[in-house]
């Protein structure tokens, strides 16, 4: 027997607000319980099977998109291993996969180098060194390098490429009498021009997930980390020529 509650709010203020409730709502949770009649072994049991449970979905920031972007000239894509990670190899695959699949139903016609392929190409032409500067100068804030771009171009044969990077995690475990346990990651995706040598589209977002207040270590990141990444692929752009 469980309760979820999922919260989604575009206002960060709001979400916390809404996570700082929870010792009230497990009070009125364990009422309900007892007023349905419920033994006290049957409380016990109640919060040994998970108890109530907050999914707390916080975006921060808006996409920036380049005022003079074309996405519908984009034919190719190559889909970059997300940065600063250490999933599982399931994990990993998994994330890939709703990354393509999201870029496929918006245009069935796009083609798409997956990350096992980027890795493999970027390996073969001595260029995983001289890309990983390339993130740290990017994560700088610094321009896009041009040239740099212009060899992963024709290293991947693609129009542009879409790289993710998990750029702050903060993780608490619960304790009796304490706050809840949480994770919390802020992840950012970029799609970058190989041609122009530019930054098209980015966007950042913020999942966390929130366990109960009895004691219970922080959730894995990489379920903080889906979270975020359903709301950026959402309002990802579309690639490729708009169908007539």
């Amino acid at each position: 027997m469980g309760l979820g509650l999922y919260v989604t709010t575009s206002e960060s203020t709001l979400g916390a607000i809404a996570m700082r409730t929870l010792p009230s709502l497990v009070r009125f949770v364990l009422l309900a319980v007892l007023a349905a009649g419920c033994t006290p072994q049957g409380v016990r049991d109640f919060f040994d099977n998970g108890g109530p449970e907050i999914i707390g979905h916080l975006i921060s920031g808006v996409a920036y998109t380049d005022p003079t972007a074309d996405f519908t000239a984009i034919q190719s894509v190559a889909v970059f291993p997300m940065h600063n990670t250490s999933f599982a190899p399931a994990e990993s695959r998994e994330l890939n996969r709703r990354i393509t699949q999201v870029i496929e139903q918006k245009n069935p016609t796009i083609e798409i180098l997956g990350p096992v392929e980027v890795n493999d190409r970027l390996n073969d032409h001595g260029l995983a060194d001289d890309y990983n500067v390339f993130l740290a100068h990017s994560a700088s804030g610094r321009t896009p390098d041009r040239e740099m771009l212009g060899q992963l171009r024709a290293a991947l044969g693609t129009d542009a490429i879409l790289q993710a990077e998990i750029v702050q995690v903060i993780q608490e475990d619960s304790q009796f009498g304490g706050d809840k346990s949480f994770t919390r990651v802020r992840v950012r995706y970029s799609v970058l021009d190989c041609h122009k040598g530019k930054v098209l589209w980015e966007a950042s977002g913020d999942g966390q997930r929130s366990t109960t207040t009895m004691p219970e270590g922080a959730s894995p990141i990489v379920e903080a980390v889906e979270l975020a990444v359903y709301k950026i692929l959402d309002i990802m752009p579309r690639f490729g020529p708009v169908p007539r």
